[in-house]
């Protein structure tokens, strides 16, 4: 056991108990060893060890716990640093679509370096007159919203959902027709086709000729929806389409008030119909694709059939 040291704050010497044993035959000294009294670790000041100087304790603990955070801090940085997100100019880069095909081109923006793909907000300009896409990123596919313009001459603008680098969700897409009308889609898309119900119209000149609103299916007016013209001489169409033409059962009114009910093929009316006249009187008609089928009382007798001009066609 080392020796009590009598220098150390608030750890005093006890004295030591001894029996005098002198009228004992042989020379015998007992004495009892009593322990110092220690207090906490933490009520000393100094505490110093046996060995003379080095201090030991919570200041040492403290610089060591310093020294490895700050290692750590400096590891988390430059990891960060080589593997975190970054931002890129014109860097080569190729993105694949839902239906495998391949676009190539110079991407600018938000960079996963760790990934080496687009991650972020950017824009890619595809090669080959591709068009150019501007907006949001998610693990190097175009995802969330953005902005497809194409430089194809036709005015195309896609604004809206991307899902997998496809038009997907909600959006706007805008393009000129060969007759110089500005045709704008509003509504839902699903694997780059315009999917679901929207609202489409025409201007010319800055005014609106005509307006769909209805369902929509293979990237086109399929389903049931409304038609709108103006200037025209029939004002609306409720009923079924395909393909952008009136096909199916549909009501036909005229700017004039008029009404007619019945069946249309390839936009033009077909078979037996109800027309109601603006005084309410009704006439039920038959039609040929197009062609109205009447009853012509003539010299020889009857005819029934399509007419042109009073006349009997065919």
């Amino acid at each position: 056991m080392p020796k009590p040291e009598p220098d150390r704050p608030g750890e005093p010497v006890h004295p030591e108990e001894t029996k005098s044993v002198s009228d004992r035959p042989e020379e015998t000294v007992s004495y009892r060893v009593v322990e110092p009294v220690r207090k906490p670790v933490s009520d000393r000041p100094g505490d110093s060890d046996s060995g003379g100087g080095q201090k030991r304790g919570k200041p040492l603990n403290v610089k060591l716990i310093g020294g490895v955070a700050a290692a750590v801090v400096v590891l988390v940085v430059l990891f960060a640093m080589m593997s975190g997100p970054g931002k890129v100019t014109d860097r080569p880069y190729t993105m694949t679509d839902g239906n495998s095909d391949t676009y190539s081109g110079l991407y600018t923006g938000e960079w996963d370096k760790k990934n080496e793909r687009p991650n972020g907000t950017g824009t890619f300009v595809m090669e080959d007159d591709g068009g150019t896409y501007e907006g949001e990123w998610v693990d190097g596919v175009a995802e969330g919203q953005g902005t497809y313009t194409s430089v194809e001459g036709n005015g195309f603008v896609y604004e809206g959902e991307f899902k997998n680098n496809e038009r997907s969700g909600e959006g706007t897409m805008t393009w000129e027709t060969e007759d110089g009308k500005i045709g704008t889609y509003e509504g839902e898309f699903k694997n780059n086709e315009r999917s679901g119900n929207g609202v489409v119209t025409w201007t010319k000149d800055g005014e609106v000729t005509c307006s769909y609103e209805g369902e929509f299916a293979d990237d086109w007016i399929n389903g049931y929806g409304i038609y709108t013209w103006n200037g025209q001489g029939f004002q609306t169409y409720e009923g079924e389409v395909e393909n952008g033409k009136m096909n199916g059962q549909g009501t036909l009114t005229y700017a004039d008030g008029s009404v007619y009910e019945g069946e249309f093929v390839n936009g033009q009316k077909n078979g037996e119909g109800r027309y109601t006249k603006t005084d309410g009187g009704v006439v039920i008609e038959n039609w040929d694709h197009g062609s109205k089928i009447e009853k012509l009382i003539l010299e020889n007798g009857t005819y029934t059939g399509t007419v042109a001009d009073g006349k009997p066609e065919g």
